[in-house]
This record gives C-alpha cells, sequence and structure tokens, in this order.
C-alpha cells in the first residue's frame, strides 16, 4: 500500500537538503495514482520556487496556484500597514505577497 495524498506545508521552512531527500523518497507514490500537495510562503528559493516556476511553464505535472493577501476579501490596506510595520516589508512580501527570497529575514 502506497500513500494517496501527501501534503507539504509551509515547504520553504523545510531545509533544502531535506526537501529534496523528501520529494526522491515520496514522488514514487504520486506516480501509482496517489497526489501531492505543496503549499509554502515565498520563503527560500530553492526547490519549491523551481517546481512552482516549471509547473507555470507546463514543464512538470503540478497545478501552479498563487494566493496572495489581495485574494482575501477580509484583509484591508489598513492591515496590509499594521503588518508591515509589525513584521517588516521582507517578511510582508515573502508571506503575504508570495515573493520568492532567498535568505529569511530572520538571517540578515
Amino acid at each position: 500500500m502506497t500513500l494517496s495524498i501527501i501534503h507539504f506545508d509551509n515547504f520553504g521552512h523545510i531545509r533544502e537538503s531535506l526537501q529534496e531527500e523528501m520529494m526522491m523518497c515520496l514522488m514514487p507514490c504520486i506516480h501509482t495514482g496517489g497526489r501531492m500537495f505543496i503549499t509554502s510562503s515565498g520563503l527560500g528559493a530553492g526547490l519549491f520556487k523551481k517546481i512552482y516556476e516549471d509547473a507555470l511553464k507546463g514543464e512538470n505535472n503540478f497545478n501552479p496556484i498563487k494566493i496572495t493577501w489581495q485574494d482575501v476579501p477580509s484583509l484591508s490596506k489598513d492591515y496590509k500597514k499594521e503588518m508591515i510595520e509589525m513584521i517588516g516589508e521582507d517578511a510582508w512580501e515573502a508571506e503575504y505577497e508570495c515573493e520568492f527570497i532567498k535568505t529569511p529575514w530572520w538571517q540578515r
């Protein structure tokens, strides 16, 4: 028996070497009828970014979906301003605008 659904949440927060190892081990599951969902913010410009950008170009079987803060009706420009003041511009860009950043803001 193999897994039928795999969901990686916050994939960009996983160490890059572990991302590759996990994908290598789990890809056979989706080739036997399983499904894989990978979600993340823009944190890390590693494997998640490659998978996402390849999906945009039709170079893999993943379905790229991008949801930013603007897609959430309850979030306002005032909310954006408050959050940027609280977490900073870099964190906002990665977490709410889905912009890829290579170095996490806490390591800068």
